[in-house]
């Protein structure tokens, strides 16, 4: 077939039904560079008609450097016969009519039109919207690859086999070893002994077609130093369309640092709890005294009438007997007395436990039992029967309940000497009742002076006092231990007079 201008406006020429019918550009020119076809195509896609460019240099099509070294390099190949484009598709970058640039993808071929009349054919393709959607592409896979390697989590993908495939900078530095090192590892021999069979049960999951997706559990890891690492580690599995698993992703969130700060804030609020303490004693000193009195000067009665028994000529051994259990009795009371408030002293970490509420709310009552009496208040305790067990530090919580108790008492009696007092009402109630389903309410009520705004502004601060002698520590570290404890303080003045201190606890076994 002739590419010649005759063939090319031959309507029955099969050359002018592609040049008709093709989507792409067509170009053809001469081995002097010069335009002999210029499709419809091309014309739509340059924005030249056809009599604006036949037998013009097709350099016309062509912005710079090509624009000026076209011909140079047509006359190289005219020359020695290297073909550096014909023949070979590549993406350049072309000229509208109006100066505009884009891309194409350009392929020529060459065709002999006669023996020394060649011809060079050009398709030409628009690929902007290509190069368009290569470039949101690229530049998604750079943000990726940027958050990838920027997050400060230690991410990786795994094989279906468990072993890594490309971990993240934020792994490596986790684990204290390099890429290349961890390519091919398997995850599980990074896991800590502990938790490997865990961690080997939820990958195996992970690996079934109808498993779990995902999986997290905190574990320990060894880095390549030896020591252990405690990280969150969190698993996902890719799937196929069919739901068959391809890939794993791990992530691990390293918890060193932020457990560290944990211990340190822990070992702040216990020694904080333990200041607090040894201040509530020495606030209580004079009631405690009166109440381990009691029973010593009981058993020193106890003991006088025992050796008047004995240096009688007939001894009454049951009397005698009965005497010295009684003493027995009044000794180990005494000593009650004295292993609880060794407990409350003592500097220990703190230790959750099932704590009975009853006995929480009795032990705090009898501790501060001689005060009361000695200000003529009364203590009356209400326990809701049947009420469950709560999680606790029982030494902590009875820490809170002597505080709120004995500011109770302090209330009271400031209200009674200054005549404030409700209907003389002397009675501090200690509530313990159910509240919701997971956790246990306790309230102490007064019937004092109640708080002022300016007080229950500034309640919770640290060192804030309304006491001439208080140091303005219990309820700020009272509330720390709860919330502590994942409960909750709060107060609110009563409509009769006086306050009252709520918190809660979790019911036994919930935290």
């Amino acid at each position: 077939m002739s590419l010649s201008e005759n063939s090319r406006n031959d309507a029955s020429s099969p050359f002018h039904a592609i040049l008709q019918a093709a989507v792409e550009a067509i170009v053809v020119s001469d081995k002097a560079g010069r335009i002999r076809v210029f499709s419809p195509g091309a014309e739509r896609l340059f924005g030249y008609s056809e009599e604006e460019v036949m037998g013009r240099n097709v350099h016309l099509l062509m912005p710079e450097p090509h624009h000026s070294a076209h011909d140079g390099y047509l006359r190289n190949y005219l020359t020695t016969g290297e073909k550096k484009i014909i023949g070979i598709g590549r993406e350049v970058i072309a000229r509208k009519k109006d100066g505009s640039i884009f891309p194409i993808e350009l392929s020529i071929g060459e065709i002999e039109n006669s023996p020394d009349e060649n011809r060079f054919v050009a398709i030409i393709r628009d690929i902007t919207n290509r190069r368009h959607l290569e470039d949101v592409i690229h530049q998604k896979s750079e943000e990726l690859r940027m958050t990838f390697e920027g997050t400060p989590l230690g991410i990786a993908t795994l094989d279906m086999n468990g072993r890594l495939l490309s971990p993240n900078g934020a792994f490596c530095r986790i684990v204290h070893m390099k890429e290349k090192d961890l390519a091919g590892q398997a995850i599980l021999d990074l896991v800590h002994e502990d938790d490997r069979p865990q961690c080997e049960s939820h990958l195996t999951m992970l690996q079934s077609s109808r498993g779990s997706d995902s999986f997290s559990a905190p574990i320990q890891i060894r880095n390549s130093r030896g020591e252990t690492v405690h990280v969150i580690l969190h698993c996902g599995v890719v799937r196929d369309s069919s739901g068959l698993p391809l890939q794993i992703v791990i992530q691990l969130e390293d918890r060193t640092e932020v457990e560290a700060a944990e211990d340190e804030a822990r070992d702040m609020r216990e020694r904080l709890a333990h200041v607090g303490r040894m201040n509530l004693m020495s606030e209580m000193a004079s009631g405690i005294a009166h109440e381990i009195n009691q029973p010593l000067a009981s058993i020193a009665t106890y003991a006088s009438a025992c050796l008047r028994f004995i240096e009688q000529d007939e001894i009454d051994r049951d009397l005698l007997k009965e005497t010295l259990i009684d003493a027995e009795k009044e000794a180990r009371r005494a000593g009650g007395i004295v292993h609880r408030l060794r407990d409350l002293v003592r500097k220990r970490p703190s230790r959750l436990e099932t704590a009975p509420v009853n006995q929480l709310v009795h032990e705090a009552i009898v501790l501060c039992r001689s005060d009361a009496n000695q200000m003529d208040v009364a203590i009356v305790g209400d326990v809701e029967p049947g009420i469950p067990d709560v999680t606790a530090d029982t030494i902590q919580i009875q820490q809170v309940l002597l505080n709120l108790i004995r500011n109770a008492i302090d209330a009271t009696k400031a209200a009674a000497d200054s005549d404030t007092a409700n209907n003389g009402d002397r009675t501090i109630r200690v509530k313990a009742t159910r509240s919701g389903q997971n956790a246990v309410l306790f309230a102490v009520t007064d019937r004092g002076a109640g708080i002022t705004e300016e007080e229950e502004r500034r309640l919770f601060e640290l060192f804030f006092t309304t006491k001439s002698k208080g140091m303005g520590m219990g309820l700020s570290i009272s509330r720390t231990i709860v919330e502590s404890h994942g409960g909750i303080m709060s107060y609110e003045r009563n409509k009769n007079g006086g306050a009252t201190f709520r918190f809660t606890l979790p019911i036994g076994g919930r935290t």
